[in-house]
């Protein structure tokens, strides 16, 4: 998402990261992948479950073949890994939510790397 940071700003669209971890977690984790958007530290998970998010996947999400192919492709690239005490096991989403606070669109992740692309979120966006 970060590449496409140009153009979801020409479109108006604004991003925000949390993650579950504490604040300087958090910090780490955003200044590492060069983040241009907000990021917010959710340690009490509290926006996960507001979402309804997996919080104790089973393992078939994390050790999933795509998963493994996509830590593997992290670890090549040298792309810094998230490090601490996190569970790999809270599953993460996307949700686009209108100014009006009405959820959009709405992705939940089936494994931890399993992310919409770019193309299906701004086909999003503009179905309204």
């Amino acid at each position: 998402m970060r590449d496409a940071h140009p153009e979801l700003d020409r479109r108006g669209i604004a991003v925000a990261v949390v993650t579950f971890g504490d604040v300087e977690a958090t910090r780490r984790f955003c200044a590492a992948r060069h983040v241009p958007f907000p990021c917010y530290s959710d340690p009490e998970r509290r926006a996960y479950d507001a979402f309804a998010l997996e919080r104790q996947a089973g393992w078939h999400r994390v050790l999933d073949p795509r998963q493994t192919g996509a830590t593997l492709r992290a670890l090549r690239a040298r792309h810094p890994m998230y490090k601490g005490r996190l569970s790999v096991r809270q599953m993460p989403g996307t949700f686009l939510i209108d100014t009006d606070g009405a959820v959009r669109y709405e992705h939940r992740n089936r494994f931890p790397a399993d992310n919409p692309s770019i193309e299906e979120l701004l086909a999003a966006v503009e179905r309204g």
